[in-house]
């Protein structure tokens, strides 16, 4: 079995790859290019933009509309009739088509992203000579020399290293940046144990190296991470979901209904092109054809509203999606953290002090912390290892400004001392500085420094510190000793004196606790992933109310010993996991999607990239985020702040609840038509035209649709759970019984009226009566679904003043068309204004009923939102 190349020495590392100091031969490396390809990522295959156009028309509602158009236009041909209508039917397929096809154009250029990264240069030494090679070229063998700046094209081991340091958080999260060595590893290391390794994707922030290439293009880790990229198929958002339970169960009605209409008229023998009509009538009474444009420009308006928000919608569905979120899956630097080490505690002189405490008498310690440094300032841009650029932010903050003292020479940290030393010159006199972790540090001191007085380091003492550095430890600081010598410094890193403890963290931004207490109220379950050590996870996840119990964190690598089924039983008790891997937060995204959760995942780094993709909406950082991130995510946040993924979800739902507003709007005014169009069929009498039908659902529905879109946030939208889960129907039983309810109870009227004018005037008469009360149903209706609970009567009934003004100048359309030449075309015959008074005030009181008997179906149906207890 072959040893993963960190076991190995690196001369058994150079004889399994078959290369050596000197690097390839040019020759050698051709063939190997030739052999392996280039070091890029395999993008993926495209569809062309016909198939992309045709593909939607893959729709049942569109289908049945296209055989509605085919059969109109056939009947048209034999009576020699107009072409009107089956016209307008195609032409509204063809409009819906094309939205659909704009939007799906859309599609991410992840993989060019990433690519992109792979277009630059690198030093690689081939056959003794150091060349600049772009990376494209590059081979598994290859000799590459890095610095300060470079970017890593390929998985390598390290040869040699002075100083060199790594910023992984593209692939494993990690914030900080990595100490790196040659030094060989034991045993089976997770990738962020991988310190004699480099990996592609990720820039080199301090020191040098020599490495050797280990694997290129798709088989580095990066290339594990696009294969998952390339490999994924789309998944439908909660709303697409939604769209397609109402396809199916208007396509169930058409279908069984024309088939009942076919039987039931055959049996009267009715003319069969009659029939015929009135089923065609039918398909275009049951299918609201405006729905998914009027749908487009909600979530188009609902993506300025987001913006507003400081969330930049990239996927339209995902204005909705975030509505129905109940598990926010955020990563934690940047996003809860504000992604900057700052000082938080210092121990000298026996004490602990906090950064705003005065520490200046403690001028020994400045003076260390000063001197063990490589930061360059640059103005107000500060460049070097994000920890001593806290500490040097700090002593500026405390002593406006770091005095440098005259180095001699500098000791570069190294993972086996784990400690960075410099002698300096101060008045003449030589003095070694030292800073490293604790134990190092430590365990190398014979005295402390206290008030002023040097002592014999005691073991008691030892404890002391070691107990205080643990305790701060478990608060998410990263504790550094600091000790100095002032004899034989030339070995300066024995018997030196202990001068104390300096902490620092990525502290939690202020608004986040009370964003989660948000979230917990809502029904949102907060989960916090993060690359950093279970210690910091916890301590922050602690300090933001994410968990109270420790119990409730888990490390990576116990979840990849976990089998799916074993993931699936205990997944839903943790809420927080650190040290996670790219495959491993993939894995929890599908377990909570198993469970019927609607998932939210946030993240900054190329590791992130599947989890991202996958969840039901990808959070990307503006700020932070790579290209690669902003492009999979369905969702950008300007900020990086957690407390605005809060704000997206209360805004989403807003938006959710007046999708649901709409869907309640068309589908009832649909349902009338479906009952009436049926029965005139039973009654031999022709109530409604296809174009009055087309002329109700196109133009009188969608206005006052659209403009149910601007209702403001309910107050208590936050309060109760979220709106709809992914494993219940959209149909909730208060929906249906508002729907089904007003339906019949309005058909039966209109019936009622109907034959009264058929009997006390004409067919026609009655019809155009009924085209009427359609109209001003319709408009009085759209009042009534500003609230699916409350009456509209009890509150401001023209609060929303885009509705008021929208119904105001359809209803003047209505009159214009009506009473001029157009009503030949939507076949209107004269009729009197004491019938049209009269039809107005029936309206009047059915809208007056609905709105006083609401109180009745809140109590007898519920409405899923309200059942469902915190998930804390």
């Amino acid at each position: 079995m072959k040893k993963d190349f960190y076991n190995e020495e690196i001369e058994d590392v150079y004889k399994r790859l078959e290369t050596n100091i000197n690097g390839l031969s040019e020759e050698e490396a051709s063939n190997r290019l030739l052999k392996d390809g280039e070091n890029k990522l395999t993008e993926r295959k495209k569809k062309s933009n016909l198939a992309l156009f045709l593909g939607q028309f893959n729709d049942i509602m569109i289908i049945i509309l296209l055989i509605a158009a085919v059969f109109s236009m056939i009947i048209s041909y034999v009576r020699k009739e107009s072409y009107l209508d089956s016209i307008v039917i195609i032409l509204i397929v063809l409009l819906n088509a094309i939205l659909s096809f704009i939007q799906e154009k859309k599609a991410d250029v992840a993989i060019q992203e990433l690519n992109k990264m792979f277009i630059t240069n690198n030093h690689v030494i081939r056959g003794g000579i150091k060349k600049n090679i772009d990376v494209r070229n590059i081979v598994v063998g290859d000799i590459i020399e890095l610095e300060a700046g470079d970017y890593i094209s390929a998985d390598s081991r390290i040869i040699s290293s002075d100083g060199f340091e790594t910023n992984e958080s593209t692939l494993t999260g990690e914030s900080l940046s990595v100490k790196k060595s040659s030094d060989v590893l034991a045993g089976y290391k997770e990738l962020y144990e991988r310190s004699n390794m480099v990996f592609a994707g990720c820039n080199v922030t301090m020191g040098r190296a020599l490495v050797v290439v280990t694997s290129t293009g798709m088989n580095t880790e990066l290339g594990k991470i696009a294969t998952s990229l390339i490999d994924k198929k789309s998944d439908i958002t909660p709303l697409q979901k939604k769209i397609n339970q109402i396809s199916k169960v208007l396509t169930y009605i058409v279908i069984g209904v024309i088939f009942l209409m076919m039987i039931i008229g055959l049996l009267m023998k009715n003319d069969f092109f009659d029939v015929l009509m009135l089923s065609i009538s039918l398909a275009v009474a049951a299918i609201p054809e405006g729905l998914s444009s009027i749908i487009t420009i909600i979530l188009s308006l609902g993506m300025s509203s987001m913006a507003k928000k400081n969330v930049i919608i990239r996927k339209m569905a995902s204005v909705e999606t975030l509505g129905s979120v109940d598990i926010i899956c955020s990563d934690k630097t940047g996003t809860i953290t504000q992604n900057k080490m700052l000082v938080r505690v210092i121990y000298a002189d026996d004490k602990l002090y906090s950064e705003t405490d005065n520490i200046l008498n403690n001028k020994m310690l400045i003076r260390c912390a000063s001197n063990c440094q490589n930061v360059y300032k640059n103005e107000n841009i500060y460049m070097g290892d994000e920890t001593e650029v806290a500490i040097y932010k700090y002593i500026e903050q405390i002593n406006n400004e770091v005095v440098l003292d005259k180095r001699l020479k500098e000791y570069p940290f190294d993972s086996e001392r784990k400690m960075m030393s410099t002698i300096n010159e101060i008045e003449g006199k030589k003095y070694s500085f030292t800073k490293g972790s604790l134990d190092s540090v430590i365990n190398n001191c014979s005295f402390y420094l206290a008030n002023g007085k040097i002592t014999p380091m005691s073991q008691e003492e030892k404890k002391k510190i070691f107990d205080i550095e643990l305790k701060k430890s478990k608060e998410s600081l990263r504790m550094l000793a600091f000790a100095y010598k002032d004899k034989e410094v030339d070995i300066p890193e024995e018997n030196m004196i202990f001068l104390g403890l300096i902490g620092m963290m990525d502290p939690p931004r202020e608004n986040v606790p009370n964003s989660i207490d948000i979230c917990y109220k809502a029904g949102i379950k907060p989960i916090m992933i993060t690359g950093d050590s279970i210690n910091t996870g916890i301590a922050i996840a602690k300090a933001v109310n994410i968990i109270d119990d420790e119990s409730l964190a888990i490390e990576g690598k116990y979840v990849d010993e976990m089998t799916d089924d074993e993931l699936l039983e205990k997944i839903e008790k943790y809420q927080v996991y650190a040290r996670v891997s790219p495959n491993t937060k993939l894995r929890i995204v599908e377990a909570l999607q198993h469970l019927g959760y609607v998932v939210a995942m946030t993240g900054d780094g190329v590791n992130d990239a599947p989890a991202i993709q996958k969840a039901d909406i990808g959070i990307g950082m503006g700020v932070t985020g790579t290209e690669v991130v902003k492009k999979v995510a369905d969702c950008i946040l300007v900020d990086d702040s957690f407390a605005t993924i809060v704000d997206g979800v209360e805004e989403g739902r807003r938006i959710t609840s007046n999708i649901k507003k709409v869907i309640l709007y068309l589908l009832s005014g649909n349902l009338i038509e479906i009952i009436l169009v049926f029965v005139s069929m039973l009654l031999n009498m022709e109530m409604f035209t296809t174009i009055q039908l087309l002329w109700i659902n196109l133009v009188t529905d969608s206005i006052p649709a659209v403009m149910l879109s601007f209702e403001k946030t309910d107050s208590d939208v936050m309060s109760n759970n979220p709106i709809y889960c992914s494993n219940r129907s959209f149909f909730t039983p208060l929906l249906i019984a508002r729907m089904v309810v007003s339906a019949i109870f309005k058909s039966i009227i209109m019936l009622i009226l109907f034959l009264y004018y058929v009997k006390t005037q004409d067919v026609a008469t009655a019809g155009s009566l009924m085209f009427i009360f359609l109209i001003v149903n319709e408009l009085l209706f759209a009042f009534s679904c500003r609230n699916l609970k409350k009456s509209a009567i009890n509150k401001n009934i023209f609060s929303n003043h885009r509705l008021t003004i929208g119904i105001s100048v359809l209803a003047l359309i209505q009159v214009l068309v009506l009473t001029t030449s157009f009503s030949k075309i939507l076949i209107v015959d004269n009729i009197s204004f004491k019938s049209i008074l009269f039809i107005l005030i029936i309206c009047v009181i059915i809208f007056v009923i609905e709105e006083l008997t609401k109180p009745i179906y809140v109590k007898l149906f519920k409405d899923y939102t309200e059942v469902k207890d915190e998930k804390k």
